[in-house]
């Protein structure tokens, strides 16, 4: 299953909400973003997060989990899922 890209690209939007995780996925880190942004015209459009350019400033905080979150490959979906 691959991600389709929002189509937002090379447009000034205001990031409203970015969140994911980092976790293990055959012992490699691997980052999963999601985003929603604001456009001047009040509408809000959310998406994975592939790559972005910022500008002014983009505030992130961190939260360290207790243990290493990991992924397993799920046949069904075909995604790489959070093990309970």
């Amino acid at each position: 299953m691959r991600y389709q890209p929002a189509g937002l690209n090379r447009k000034q939007v205001e990031a409203l909400s970015l969140t994911g995780d980092i976790a293990l996925h055959n012992t490699v880190p691997e980052v999963h973003r999601h985003i929603v942004v604001g456009k001047k015209n009040r509408t809000a459009h959310r998406s994975h997060l592939f790559e972005a350019q910022v500008r002014p400033t983009l505030e992130v905080a961190l939260t360290e989990s207790p243990e290493y979150l990991q992924k397993d490959y799920d046949s069904e979906s075909g995604l790489a899922l959070l093990r309970p």
